[in-house]
C-alpha cells in the first residue's frame, strides 16, 4: 500500500496541505537515534518473567502447591492419608512391632 496515494479523493487537498506543512520541519537525522538512545537507557528491556504481574506468579504457585499436595495424597503408602488418626500405623502388618522404653 503506497501511503501517498489517499483511498478516498476528498482527503487529497487536506493531505497534500499536511505533508506540505510537515515537510517544512526538518529534523536532523542523529535526533532519532539520540531519543532512541534516550528511550532504551530510561526503560531497559526486561527478561519475559518480569513482564509477569505479581497476581500471576501467586496464582501459578497456589496451583503447583495444589498439584503437589494432591500428588503427595494419592501417592501415599498403603493407602495411609496424611492426619487420618483411625488409620494402622505402616509398619502393622509387615513383622512384629516391639515399644522401647525411652530413657
Amino acid at each position: 500500500m503506497h501511503t501517498d496515494e489517499p483511498r478516498d479523493p476528498q482527503l487529497a487537498q487536506p493531505l497534500d496541505a499536511l505533508r506540505g506543512a510537515l515537510a517544512r520541519h526538518h529534523t536532523p537525522p542523529a535526533v532519532e537515534q539520540a531519543l532512541m538512545a534516550a528511550f532504551a537507557q530510561r526503560y531497559p528491556k526486561r527478561r519475559w518473567y518480569q513482564g509477569w504481574p505479581h497476581a500471576r506468579w501467586g496464582l501459578a504457585g497456589g496451583v503447583g502447591s495444589a498439584a503437589l499436595a494432591l500428588t503427595a495424597l494419592l501417592l501415599s503408602p498403603d493407602g495411609v492419608r496424611p492426619g487420618d488418626a483411625a488409620s494402622p500405623p505402616a509398619a502393622a502388618g509387615r513383622g512384629a512391632f516391639i515399644a522401647l522404653e525411652s530413657l
